[in-house]
């Protein structure tokens, strides 16, 4: 197996606010043409899904926290948007409406075609028998998925028609969220009836837990809760419009991505932010925490950095 070669560059962001909260790159893998989505752990073990927007998916691990990455791993012929991992199970969905599963830890994997041909964009497991998955056609018609049996079988839940969806989050009650195109939508029982809760202009990209709240991030730069309260925004008439595509939190620290090379950092669970920014225009996807200070982030046109949050 060929590994590839770090980088010693290192880059630094720089802050937009008062705060002191730094953070540090340091280039890590080098994914050449394939956009990288997402990324999980297993058992120590790092892995980092992606591919060719309408070419291949692929696969890369790494088993020393991102020092050196393996070749990448032919997945199905459409770009892997999204990676769950459960167990020892391992679920994946592609650009063309398939689920692809490995029960024996990345090492064969089976195809599970939806029912609709659309963009499977995120995959949660409640346990390891129940799972669900968003998928989308454009900015509509959204679809969500559920499996009662480990990814053997999965059946629409919830068609939208219009909205699309792109996340899900499932809290510590076991309540599920689903939320895109001005929509958030939430099941108290298993997936069976979903709840209504924002139609808004906000394109909702994915939630976190605060404490005891739950707040949703988007295209329109906000933090905002349930009771539609804004928590953090940066005003427009000063800096351009943010995009904020998803998160990592150790902790109490936090680490918000967008899609334009924008970053906001919380050492406090929420209680204040800082807005950083990189100084290469990159489009951030998929966070991971690898400890209480570092971790891995990839994003579109094989961007994969480790990252250090500095005082």
């Amino acid at each position: 197996m060929r590994y590839i070669l770090i980088l010693s560059v290192l880059f630094v962001f720089n802050a937009c606010s008062k705060s002191k909260t730094g953070i540090v790159l340091s280039p890590s893998l080098d994914g050449g043409l394939y956009d990288l989505m997402d990324i999980e752990i297993h058992q120590e073990k790092l892995w980092v899904s992606g591919g060719e927007h309408y070419d291949s998916g692929v696969l890369f691990f790494s088993e020393d926290e991102g020092k050196t990455w393996s070749e990448p791993i032919t997945i199905g012929n459409k770009r892997l948007n999204t990676l769950c991992i459960i167990e020892d199970k391992f679920f994946a969905g592609d650009h063309d409406g398939k689920i692809y599963r490995s029960i024996d830890a990345g090492l064969n994997w089976d195809t599970y075609q939806t029912s609709l041909w659309r963009s499977i964009q995120d995959i949660q497991f409640l346990n390891g028998d129940t799972g669900y998955a968003v998928a989308s056609l454009g900015y509509n018609k959204g679809v969500i998925y559920r499996t009662v049996n480990g990814g053997e079988q999965w059946n629409i839940v919830k068609n939208t028609l219009e909205p699309c969806l792109n996340f899900l989050f499932i809290d510590e009650s076991q309540n599920i969220y689903a939320g895109g195109y001005g929509i958030v939508l939430k099941s108290s029982d298993y997936g069976l009836y979903w709840d209504t809760l924002y139609v808004t202009g906000e394109n909702f990209q994915g939630a976190l837990a605060l404490d005891d709240e739950i707040v949703f991030y988007g295209s329109g730069g906000a933090l905002i809760n349930l009771s539609n309260k804004v928590l953090y925004r940066k005003s427009h008439l000063v800096h351009p419009s943010i995009s904020w595509s998803s998160h990592a939190k150790f902790k109490n620290n936090i680490l918000i991505a967008g899609r334009s090379n924008k970053l906001l950092v919380s050492v406090d669970n929420g209680t204040h932010w800082t807005s950083l920014k990189s100084k290469r225009d990159v489009s951030w996807q998929g966070l991971y925490f690898i400890n209480e200070v570092s971790g891995i982030m990839v994003g579109k046109e094989g961007q994969c950095m480790q990252f250090l949050l500095t005082p």
